[in-house]
This record gives C-alpha cells, sequence and structure tokens, in this order.
C-alpha cells in the first residue's frame, strides 16, 4: 500500500468481529478514542444478546450479516486464530480497514494472501501486537538494530500474565484443564519462530 493516510469520518466508525474477551478490550478502546462501535458479529447467540446488552450495540450473527447492515470504516478481528484468514479477506473485499488479533493467521502463505488482498483492496491491515509498544520491547529493537548483540536468527518469548494486577485468575481464564488441576500455573508461551522486530 502506498504511503497515504487513512480519511475518516468524524467520528471514526468500527465493528468488531467476535464477541469474546478480547473484544472488550477492542470495545473500550474504540470509546476511549471517541470511536462508534456501529455493530458487531457474534455466531453464538448467548454470547451476541448478553454484548449487545452489555455494549448497547448491534450483534449480527456473521460478519457477512455486519458487512452489509452496518456503516464501518474498519473491524477489529477478534476471533479464534483459524478465522482471521477468512474474516480478513472478507472485511479487505468489503473496503474495511482491519484491526486483527495476533497471530494474523495460522500460516505465512495466508498471511501473504490477506497481505496481498488488503493491498489490492487499498485497505490497511494491521496486526494487533501489544508488546510492540513495550519500552522493554523497543530496548531489544535497539539492541538489535545496533548490532550490539550480533545477527538475531531466531527469538523464543515466554510471557507471564499478570492478569490486570489480581491476586488470583479468573475461572474463565483458566482452561478446563487447570481448572481440575489447581497446581497448574498460567504462563503464555507465544510461539513465534523468526520474529522480525521491524
Amino acid at each position: 500500500m502506498s504511503n497515504s493516510f487513512i480519511t475518516t469520518s468524524s467520528p471514526f466508525r468500527a465493528g468488531l468481529v467476535g464477541a469474546g474477551g478480547i473484544a472488550s478490550t477492542h470495545y473500550n478502546g474504540y470509546l476511549k478514542a471517541d470511536a462508534l462501535v456501529m455493530g458487531f458479529a457474534e455466531p453464538f447467540e448467548s454470547t451476541r444478546i448478553s454484548r449487545e446488552k452489555e455494549w448497547n450495540v448491534k450483534g449480527y450473527s456473521s460478519l457477512d450479516e455486519l458487512l452489509e447492515n452496518a456503516q464501518l470504516e474498519a473491524v477489529s478481528i477478534c476471533t479464534p486464530n483459524a478465522f482471521h484468514f477468512e474474516s480478513t479477506l472478507k472485511a479487505a473485499r468489503a473496503g474495511k480497514h482491519i484491526l486483527c488479533e495476533k497471530p494474523l493467521s495460522m500460516s505465512l502463505e495466508e498471511c501473504a494472501e490477506m497481505i496481498r488482498v488488503c493491498e489490492e483492496s487499498g485497505v490497511v491491515l494491521q496486526t494487533n501486537h501489544h508488546l510492540r509498544s513495550n519500552l522493554l520491547v523497543q530496548a531489544a529493537k535497539k539492541l538489535i538494530d545496533s548490532g550490539a548483540i550480533g545477527q538475531v536468527s531466531f527469538v523464543r518469548l515466554r510471557q507471564a500474565h499478570d492478569w490486570g494486577g489480581s491476586k488470583s485468575v479468573r475461572p474463565s481464564a483458566i482452561p478446563e484443564l487447570w481448572r481440575r488441576n489447581p497446581a497448574g500455573q498460567r504462563l503464555s508461551h507465544d510461539g513465534l519462530g523468526p520474529l522480525l522486530l521491524r
């Protein structure tokens, strides 16, 4: 895509694809940015009804319905990882800018196709990798860029979550196996393989 600016209406109009846990973060972020959340797509009726009440926003049972009925400039894709590819292609072909949760997709081939379709459609595709702004990550990038630690060819990241400062982990955040095994500890392993810090 060329170096062009996104022109938006005022206020910015966004939609959410998926209404699970991370979607609340996107929803609240849009509100803090004075954007309007015009609708969301969620296939599970009970979740859709619950979020409609909580957010006071129209829910649709599919991305197709959301794209057809809501006046959007962009979407946040907050679905399980396996649905990022298809959702991105549909949104891009509908002319919507896209903020997609990490990982962008399930393979490099799918990522390349997503990038190609977004470029052809003239829309922005951005991955929501929250650590890119982290001061420690920025310091690591400076070290890499300066050559201070040699040429980096592989990075393995292990990230422990603090659950928002809570002293305990919410039951909904613990997989069923860990509920049965109270000794289990939550450690997120982001298997990123070769990590490009650009």
